[in-house]
């Protein structure tokens, strides 16, 4: 997959984060299809999601709120070109 066994061990212990070129990679690696994209939502898990969201950012300033939703925007956008959302949206 392109990736460190010294990585993936910090990716598993949370010191790390995985690009998202190098999770489509162990996915495919491990033959496997990305749940999110699999499971239906009836909703409820969106609002769940965005709920949590909401209380992760509720005492960032303006330009950390501003970062976050432009890291949002990118990973949205990276999900699209790889296929990794079912709206395409």
């Amino acid at each position: 997959a392109g990736v460190s066994a010294n990585h993936m061990s910090k990716v598993e212990n949370g010191l790390r984060n995985l690009s998202m070129e190098s999770y489509l990679n162990v996915l495919q690696a491990l033959d496997v299809y990305p749940v999110f994209v699999a499971g239906a939502d009836d909703g409820k898990e969106t609002k769940k999601y965005i709920s949590d969201f909401m209380e992760i950012i509720k005492d960032c300033s303006g330009r950390e709120v501003a970062f976050l939703l432009n890291m949002a925007v990118s990973m949205k956008e990276n999900m699209i070109k790889t296929g990794l959302t079912a709206s395409g949206k």
